[in-house]
């Protein structure tokens, strides 16, 4: 059976890798095809854990002097910048490698300081309304636009983020404390959390069991009553069979992710009728 992820389709190219911070979220991003090209988001902390001295891993980072005045308007033109050249194959070969956009909720942020004219901190309720289709459009414009574009190149298309409780559903009247459910989500502001989980087929949630060396890293492949958005997009006889938690490795899950057997072709003439009889 042929892989649904080589390079002639498109299906399940596109993966988001959300967890809460040092769960294995960047360092798993090693184990996809090579050569990987990896966009450190700006202000993201896990740039120590990708290598610098591989030959078929590049890593962009964008290092910030918060104490000066920051453009986060030329901050975010930059990334734009590498992510056209990566596309174009300016730094190499591009088809069945990965493109990968690690801690994407901190660019996230920066369109939110660039909308606010760099203001960090909570807004207002009322100022919100206006805030988040200003942040959301061209945030997700970009992802989508980079997405479209890598699997027009035959790449696979990575993002991480992190995930925060939010409330599982909308403000109601008398609501109390102890009422409200609370479910994690990527951490993007208002319900742009919730919509980033559809922009994706494969939807993976980065845990980690046992503490110091011990520890086994594991991807979460289904949502739970804790997690929403989790989950893998497509034929219910291929998803059915993926187990509920894997190793952080893109072998691990790319193996159940197999065409099934294609159908007999209709027969025509005397002995389709027959056969129909």
């Amino acid at each position: 059976m042929p892989l649904l992820t080589d390079t002639s389709s498109p299906l399940w190219r596109d993966i988001l890798i959300a967890g809460a911070p040092d769960t294995g979220k960047s360092a798993s991003l090693l184990t996809f095809p090579r050569p990987l090209y990896v966009i450190s988001c700006p202000l993201e902390e896990g740039l120590g854990t990708l290598p610098r001295n591989l030959p078929d891993v590049k890593v962009f980072s964008y290092p910030l002097k918060l104490s000066d005045a920051v453009s986060w308007g030329d901050v975010i033109e930059q990334v734009r910048k590498d992510v056209v050249c990566i596309l174009a194959g300016t730094h190499g070969p591009v088809k069945g490698g990965t493109l990968a956009l690690d801690g994407v909720h901190m660019l996230y942020d920066c369109w939110t300081y660039k909308t606010t004219g760099g203001v960090i901190g909570e807004v207002k309720a009322l100022e919100a309304f206006k805030l988040y289709p200003a942040t959301n459009h061209p945030f997700f414009m970009d992802l989508l636009r980079w997405k479209q574009q890598a699997i027009e190149r035959g790449m696979y298309y990575v993002v991480t983020a992190w995930m925060t409780p939010k409330k599982d559903q909308l403000n109601t009247a008398n609501e109390k404390m102890r009422d409200i459910t609370f479910k994690e989500w990527p951490d993007l502001a208002g319900q742009a959390g919730k919509e980033i989980t559809g922009k994706f087929s494969i939807k993976l949630k980065s845990v980690v069991e046992g503490e110091g060396r011990d520890r086994i890293f594991w991807w979460k492949t289904t949502t739970d009553t804790d997690t929403g958005g989790i989950g893998i997009k497509g034929p219910v006889e291929i998803v059915s069979k993926i187990p509920l938690l894997l190793p952080q490795k893109w072998p691990s899950l790319a193996k159940y992710l197999v065409a099934p057997p294609a159908p007999d072709p209709v027969q025509s003439g005397p002995q389709a009728t027959e056969k129909i009889r």
